[in-house]
């Protein structure tokens, strides 16, 4: 064989492999509160209910998307013990009955509790989405948690 198609074959092989790597990473990409402000923007969400408030290195946004449906996030930036400390609260004594998909850099929690409202939480890195709304919409929550990117 020549040095040509040895040195073709090799290249193919690296950017296939650099290819599956790339696309089957598992991860969110995370967004920080002016990225997802401008996301439910672009998607027509944002509306005069949300708030947006920022100290000590956390910000949060968040409000009602329609009459039933509400949103809530946070970023930590750099505080994760923070968000570690916050976790009980944001998700309560009986995170056992959540359905829960944990990832590389993510952890989904979901369910429709005792009053029908259904439940997404997702902590991707030092951030952190809370959706919730009537058990009915799970699918057009989660439709609208993908596109923000945080539901895989």
């Amino acid at each position: 064989m020549s040095p040509k198609p040895t040195i073709k074959l090799i290249l193919l092989s690296l950017c296939l492999i650099t290819m599956l790597c790339s696309c089957g990473s598992g991860k969110i990409q995370t967004l920080d509160v002016s990225g997802m402000q401008e996301k439910l923007t672009q998607m027509g969400y944002w509306n005069d209910t949300f708030l947006g408030y920022s100290a000590a290195g956390i910000s949060d946004c968040g409000g009602l998307i329609n009459s039933s449906w509400s949103l809530y996030f946070y970023d930590y930036g750099n505080e994760k013990k923070a968000l570690d400390d916050m976790m009980p609260i944001f998700i309560p004594d009986d995170a056992n009955t959540y359905t829960v998909t944990k990832r590389s850099n993510y952890i989904i929690y979901e369910k429709v509790n005792e009053y029908g409202t259904y439940c997404l939480y997702v902590r991707a890195d030092n951030t952190f989405l809370m959706m919730n709304g009537p058990g009915q919409d799970k699918e057009k929550i989660r439709d609208l948690a993908t596109q923000l990117g945080y539901y895989k």
